[in-house]
């Protein structure tokens, strides 16, 4: 897992995974010719929205009521998995919730969920690859890999 130091290159890392998501199975992230992203903006961080082209500021510690979100709550938590690792870093997916990259409620096929997540790890946001065929055994693997992180194996 590659080391990142900054918030800039932890930006750079969720764009890209944001740009793969947008370009796969349901197209999440995407409308029209545009792609949700984030930036910092005066210190704070914000995602522009692909449908409304608004800043949705991310900067706070509660992400269940952000003001202008437009795409679900699976979504929101996924955003919020990113802005805790832009903000935080290191291993954040599934903190707020719906497995995070592992979730099976995307509608996505198989091989797009494990391109998305492949991605993820060559780039430092996901430690492992986890390829599992049921939801249950999916929880287990995300709650092995978070104990084994805090642990610091």
């Amino acid at each position: 897992m590659p080391t990142i130091t900054n918030r800039k290159e932890r930006i750079e890392i969720v764009n890209k995974i944001l740009i793969e998501i947008s370009k796969r199975g349901r197209n999440f992230f995407a409308h029209a010719d545009r792609v949700a992203h984030f930036v910092m903006f005066n210190g704070k961080l914000y995602l522009r929205n692909e449908y409304t082209e608004k800043l949705i500021e991310f900067s706070g510690t509660r992400h269940d009521r952000v003001v202008g979100w437009t795409s679900g709550g699976t979504l929101l938590a996924l955003s919020s998995d990113f802005a805790e690792f832009i903000l935080h870093g290191p291993y954040t997916n599934h903190n707020n919730g719906y497995g995070g990259l592992y979730c099976k409620a995307w509608g996505y096929p198989a091989e797009d969920m494990h391109a998305i997540q492949n991605l993820a790890v060559e780039l430092g946001y996901l430690p492992e690859p986890i390829c599992v065929s049921d939801e249950a055994a999916g929880q287990k693997a995300i709650d092995e890999l978070k104990k084994s992180f805090n642990n610091g194996n």
